[in-house]
C-alpha cells in the first residue's frame, strides 16, 4: 500500500533483532577493550614494580660487594633484611649473595650482621640453605623434593651423598670461611645451635684450626667436616651430628657430646678430657691414642671402635657397647666398666688395673697381656662367645675323625659369614664334646662345643695366673664354661 509517496506496511522483526545484536556486540567490544586497556596497565604497573625491586636488589648487591667501606656493607646487610620482609621471591637469591660475600667479608661486624640476618630468616626460608630445620627438611623430603631413596632420616641420606642439592655445598664452604675467620668471642654472641654444614660429597669442608671454644652448637649437622686441631674445649655439641668428621688432635676437653653422632668419625689422638659422651654413638671411630680421662661414655656405642692406645683412666663406661673394638694396650685403669659390652673385644695388653668389671660382657674378648690387678671381675661373663650354631647329627661324625676339615663344614662357615682357607685344620680336644678349628692363614681359631646343638665359638683369651690377679675371681663370681672352670680351680689349688 502506498500513501503519500510513502510505502506503508508492517516492520521487519529479523532486522530488528540483528541490529540489536549488533548493538549488543559493539558494547561487548568496548567493554572488553576497555578491561584490557585495565589490565595492560595493571601488568605494567606490575612489571615496573618488579623491575624497580630487582634494579632494588643489584643495587643492595652492588653496595654489598663494596669493599672500600665496611659501613657501606654493614648498611647494605641491613637494607637487604627489609627487603626480604618485602619481596620473599628475591629471598634465594638474596640467601646465596649473602653467604657468598660471607666467604671473604674480613670485618666482624658485618658478618655477624650478615649471619643474623640469615639465622632469623631460617623459618620463613623459601629453600633452608644454612642453618637445620628438621621439620622443613622432612616436609620437603616427604614432598619428594630431595631424592633419598625413601629413606626419612635426612641424615641417612647426606651422609649417603643422596642430597643433591647444588648451593648446599657452595654455602656450606663459605659458612666454614666464616667460622676459619671468627674469634670465640663472636660466636659466643651468636645461636649456632641446629646449624647446618655438611659436605654431601667426597669433599670435606675445611674447618682445620677453628677457635669454638664453649660455643653452643647443639644439634648441629657437621657432617664430613674437617675439625684437625681444633678448639671446642668447653662446646655444646649435644645430639649435634659429626658423622665421618675428622677431629684429629682437636681439643675438646669438658666438651658436651652426649648423644651426638660420630659414626665413622676420626678423633686420632683428640683429647675428650672430662668430656660427656653419654649415649654418644661412635660406631666405626677411629679414636687411636685419643685421651679421654674422666670422661663419662655411659651407654655410648663403640661397637668396632679404634681405641688403640687410648688414655681412659677413671672413665664411666658403665653400659656400653664395645663389640668388636679395638682396645690393645689402652689405659683403662680405674676406669668403671660394670655392664659394658666387650665382646669380641682386642684388649691384649690392655691396663685393666683397679677397674670395676662388674657384670661385663668378656665373651670373646682377648685379653692376653691384659694388666688386671685388683680388677673387680664380679659376675663378668668371661664364656666363649657363639658365632652360630650346627646340626649335631650332621658333623659330629666328621669332627672326631679330626684331620682337615670337610667341605661340608667350610661350607657351613661360609653361609654363616666366616671364610675358612683351604689349610685350616681340626682336632679334638674331647670326644663328642669338644673340637678346635686353627685357621692360620687367617690367623683364625674357633671352636665347636657340643650343647643341645654344635656351638662355634670364639674363646675368652686369658691366662689363669692373670684371672687370680682380680678380686672376686673365684669359680662362684666369675662366669665361665665348666672346663674353664675346672682348670681354674685346678690351678688355685
Amino acid at each position: 500500500m502506498r500513501k503519500g509517496g510513502i510505502i506503508m506496511g508492517n516492520s521487519n522483526p529479523q532486522k530488528e533483532t540483528r541490529n540489536k545484536a549488533v548493538r549488543e556486540w559493539i558494547r561487548s567490544i568496548g567493554t572488553f577493550t576497555a578491561g584490557l586497556g585495565i589490565l595492560i596497565g595493571l601488568l605494567t604497573l606490575w612489571f615496573t614494580k618488579e623491575k624497580e625491586a630487582s634494579d632494588r636488589l643489584l643495587n643492595i648487591i652492588t653496595l654489598l660487594d663494596n669493599k672500600n667501606c665496611k659501613t657501606v656493607r654493614a648498611g647494605a646487610a641491613s637494607t637487604m633484611e627489609v627487603y626480604l620482609d618485602d619481596y620473599k621471591q628475591y629471598q634465594d637469591r638474596a640467601f646465596s649473595v649473602m653467604a657468598s660475600n660471607l666467604a671473604t667479608e674480613d670485618d666482624p661486624l658485618v658478618r655477624c650482621t650478615i649471619l643474623n640476618i640469615l639465622r632469623k630468616a631460617e623459618a620463613e626460608a623459601i629453600e633452608p640453605l644454612i642453618f637445620n630445620n628438621r621439620i622443613l627438611f622432612e616436609s620437603e623430603i616427604a614432598k619428594g623434593k630431595y631424592e633419598t631413596s625413601g629413606k626419612e632420616d635426612l641424615l641417612e641420606a647426606i651422609t649417603l651423598g643422596q642430597f643433591p642439592h647444588g648451593k648446599l655445598h657452595d654455602i656450606s664452604i663459605a659458612m666454614a670461611a666464616i667460622l676459619r675467620k671468627s674469634s670465640t668471642k663472636e660466636f659466643k654472641k651468636l645461636d649456632l645451635s641446629k646449624m647446618f654444614l655438611a659436605s654431601p660429597t667426597a669433599e670435606y669442608i675445611d674447618l682445620k684450626n677453628v677457635k669454638l671454644e664453649g660455643v653452643d652448637l647443639n644439634h648441629a649437622i657437621l657432617c664430613r667436616v674437617d675439625l684437625t686441631d681444633a678448639i671446642l674445649q668447653g662446646a655444646n655439641l649435644e645430639d649435634a651430628s659429626l658423622v665421618a668428621a675428622i677431629l684429629k688432635n682437636a681439643e675438646l676437653g669438658s666438651a658436651i657430646l652426649a648423644k651426638a653422632n660420630l659414626a665413622s668419625a676420626n678423633l686420632c689422638k683428640a683429647k675428650l678430657v672430662n668430656a660427656d659422651l653419654c649415649n654418644a654413638i661412635l660406631v666405626d671411630a677411629n679414636m687411636a691414642g685419643a685421651i679421654l680421662d674422666e670422661a663419662n661414655i655411659y651407654g655410648a656405642d663403640l661397637t668396632n671402635a679404634i681405641l688403640a692406645r687410648a688414655h681412659l683412666t677413671g672413665a664411666n663406661m658403665t653400659g656400653a657397647h664395645l663389640e668388636g673394638a679395638n682396645l690393645k694396650k689402652a689405659i683403662l685403669e680405674n676406669a668403671n666398666l660394670s655392664g659394658a659390652d666387650f665382646s669380641m673385644t682386642d684388649l691384649r695388653g690392655a691396663y685393666l688395673t683397679d677397674a670395676n668389671l662388674a657384670a661385663a660382657i668378656l665373651q670373646g674378648a682377648d685379653l692376653e697381656g691384659a694388666k688386671i690387678e685388683g680388677a673387680n671381675l664380679e659376675n663378668a661373663n668371661l664364656k666363649a662367645k657363639v658365632l652360630f650354631s650346627i646340626d649335631c647329627n650332621d658333623f659330629q661324625y666328621d669332627l672326631n675323625k679330626g684331620g682337615t676339615v670337610s667341605a661340608d663344614l667350610q661350607q657351613e662357615f661360609i653361609s654363616n659369614g666366616f671364610y675358612l682357607s683351604q689349610n685350616a685344620t681340626l682336632s679334638v680336644e674331647k670326644t663328642d664334646q669338644k673340637w678346635l678349628i686353627n685357621d692360620k692363614d687367617n690367623q683364625k681359631e674357633y671352636t665347636i662345643r657340643k650343647e643341645n646343638w654344635l656351638n662355634v665359638c670364639k674363646e675368652t683369651k686369658f691366662k689363669l695366673t692373670d684371672i687370680k690377679k682380680a678380686k672376686n675371681w673365684d669359680t662362684d663370681k666369675v662366669i665361665l664354661e665348666d672346663d674353664v672352670k675346672q682348670k681354674l680351680f685346678s690351678h688355685q689349688n
